[in-house]
């Protein structure tokens, strides 16, 4: 075989191989692979509550960055600054949180007192949502609920602290149109066909259809659209 079909034949190789490589499932890896991001501090240390959601920097799940799975991340999201946070060791065996690097981290997900918590960069689940921000979401047969969950700051006067406030915003993707939820009304705009059925089941759970309970929507997404 001369030279040159030799090296024909090892690219076609190698080609081969990379694409059984690509066809294959995606590998669950350990968090000691992950290294990447900028060190985290809050924003402030003069305030009355936490910037953090839930309140924690303990959330154990999961994150897939660049298509690969990390599992038993302990996790936070900070709220006011946007950043997901990962606490991991060094190679010094100690520990160290850090702000992902939103360019490769693509969603994660995890659970807390029996509330499943799924985010996943926005630009992965409509094109007209930000690409350098996370929404939560819940996916039904018909539909996607999305909750961008952002706190800001405020300065209280009386005790020259600052508070941090939520700043939430909801919507409904449905057949790739994307509708803003503000009230009851926006929601049963979605489900005119039985609207009073959800009337009756918003009234009878105490249910608050608004920004500021994002949460409340997702038992009748749950099931209206399951």
């Amino acid at each position: 075989m001369r030279p040159f079909q030799k090296t024909f034949l090892l690219i076609h190789i190698i080609l081969a191989f990379n694409n059984i490589i690509l066809a294959q499932p995606i590998p669950k890896q350990s968090i000691k692979n992950i290294i990447n991001g900028k060190t985290w501090t809050p924003s402030l240390m003069n305030s009355e509550n936490s910037q953090l959601f839930l309140n924690s920097l303990n959330l154990k799940g999961q994150v897939q960055m660049q298509s690969t799975i990390y599992q038993n991340v302990i996790l936070g999201y900070d709220l006011e600054q946007d950043e997901i946070l990962a606490t991991i060791k060094t190679r010094n065996n100690t520990k160290r949180i850090i702000a992902l690097n939103k360019s490769e981290l693509e969603e994660f997900k995890f659970s807390k007192a029996g509330q499943d918590f799924h985010f996943k960069r926005g630009d992965l689940i409509h094109e007209n949502l930000n690409e350098n921000t996370y929404y939560q979401v819940t996916i039904t047969n018909g539909l996607v609920y999305v909750i961008h969950r952002k706190l800001i700051k405020i300065l209280r006067q009386k005790t020259s602290k600052y508070t941090f406030k939520s700043a939430n915003n909801i919507y409904i993707i449905q057949k790739g149109l994307i509708h803003p939820i503000r009230n009851r009304r926006d929601l049963l705009k979605i489900y005119t066909n039985n609207s009073s059925e959800i009337k009756k089941f918003i009234q009878q759970n105490k249910l608050k259809i608004n920004p500021k309970h994002p949460m409340d929507i997702i038992p009748v997404v749950l099931k209206y659209d399951s």
